[in-house]
């Protein structure tokens, strides 16, 4: 009976030291990740969360907006004064301006107070038939490679409701679209691998563009280029089970079964794309009255064809960008980028 008691109480001493142990390494964790400094995009967030939140009503729902512009309404703006499709208030953003849709995509523009730099906030249009979790799941990955200076920065975005939206960066230049291409070589080769550098980067974090235009492309008045728009285009399409074809569309997404086989290697077929563009003035396969089938079956005039003043030395790397087989195309967009500066 001595020894059994003696067995309990031993037994007992164990496992009081074992949970004190636990407790000991638990509240170990809890400092060191309460004491971490965090990353360069948590801190943007924090900042973007405290500063900038928009609170999606509907118009009907008086009483539960009330309560939200109860708050400090100093640097508010009601959308809802500027369209009737998007009813909701934004703390922080100022001067808001709806500006018209483009690819499926409603967007305003206005002024981030806290940073005193133009913002632009998108949202899918009202009468889209989209997939919330698809679009909001395109928001997240462009914020993760949005750190990047050839990225647009996300600074906040809604991801609580069933009406979607994304505050971005605006940029003080143009976009590639409002211009007519043929531009200058050199300066035509900075635009593409810029954007190549961007595709490169985001290919890191497993995140694919899909819809590379000139419209989603920007210079800046300091000669940086910047991707935006990254992915909602696509998810918008992808929910409609529907494509608009046009000149910088890849094979692979002009099949209509939509069988989810893009890949990095759809990005630098649009890129290549767009370099032809820059390079020639012309879209490519402009001229055919099937685009879709040019697109796949169509082979491509060299740009130095169609702009005499291009180094043929420049054909090769946007041919191979742009085969109709994805495998035969560039393995990374860092191979197109170097290819295109060794080609001047």
């Amino acid at each position: 009976m001595i020894i059994s008691n003696s067995s309990s109480v031993a037994l007992l001493i164990r496992i009081i030291g074992f949970l004190g142990f636990v407790g000991v390494i638990l509240l170990g964790s809890a400092y060191l990740y309460v004491g971490r400094k965090p990353s360069n995009r948590e801190s943007t967030r924090t900042t973007a969360n405290n500063d900038l939140k928009i609170d999606s009503t509907t118009e009907e729902d008086s009483t539960t907006k009330d309560k939200k512009l109860a708050r400090d309404n100093s640097n508010t703006t009601d959308l809802s004064t500027s369209a009737d499709t998007f009813p909701a208030s934004v703390d922080g953003v100022v001067d808001v301006t709806r500006k018209g849709v483009r690819a499926g995509l409603l967007t305003y523009t206005g002024t981030l107070v806290t940073e005193d730099s133009a913002v632009r906030i998108l949202t899918p249009v009202e009468d889209a038939s989209y997939d919330t979790d698809v679009f909001l799941s395109a928001v997240r990955q462009w914020s993760n490679v949005s750190t990047h200076p050839n990225v647009v920065t996300v600074y906040d975005w809604d991801d609580t409701s069933s009406f979607p939206w994304v505050v971005v960066e605006a940029s003080e230049g143009y976009r590639l679209s409002s211009l007519d291409g043929n531009l200058d070589v050199k300066e035509a080769v900075a635009i593409a691998t810029d954007a190549a550098e961007a595709i490169r980067n985001a290919g890191l974090y497993n995140t694919r563009h899909l819809s590379l235009s000139p419209d989603v492309i920007w210079t800046s008045n300091e000669g940086q280029t910047l991707v935006g728009d990254w992915g909602l285009t696509d998810a918008i399409e992808k929910s409609n089970e529907s494509l608009d074809v046009t000149p910088f569309t890849a094979p692979e997404q002009v099949t209509p079964n939509m069988d989810g086989s893009t890949s990095e290697a759809t990005d630098i077929y649009r890129l290549g794309a767009i370099s032809y563009w820059l390079f020639t003035g012309r879209e490519p396969f402009a001229d055919e009255s099937d685009l879709a089938g040019a697109i796949m079956n169509s082979e491509l005039v060299p740009p130095s064809e169609l702009a005499p003043d291009i180094p043929p030395e420049l054909d090769a790397p946007i041919v191979r960008a742009m085969e109709i087989d994805s495998t035969h195309r560039y393995n990374s967009a860092y191979d197109f980028k170097r290819d295109l500066n060794n080609a001047i």
